[in-house]
């Protein structure tokens, strides 16, 4: 099932923390462990590598609404 939500508002508070939070230090950190892949074999840490991944953004954007929605006691679908 397809679900298409509008664009939020530039007013809307949810949007403008996103916004300030891609601008955080956290947010780089973040998306930093989001593409690193770490490279293990029997429990020992080989090495990691870093991989862009075409939904990274949109994977970003969920963790921050269920961060939003778990602050605001809400369903992360029922944050509007």
């Amino acid at each position: 099932m397809d679900k298409v939500e509008a664009a939020l508002p530039d007013t809307d508070p949810m949007l403008i923390a996103w916004k300030a939070w891609q601008k955080a230090e956290d947010y780089d950190n973040a998306r930093r462990w989001a593409e690193t892949f770490i490279i293990e074999s029997n429990g020992h840490k080989l090495g990691a590598m870093s991989a862009k991944h075409p939904h990274l953004e949109g994977s970003m954007w969920a963790a921050f609404v269920a961060g939003w929605s778990s602050l605001c006691g809400m369903e992360p679908d029922k944050t509007r």
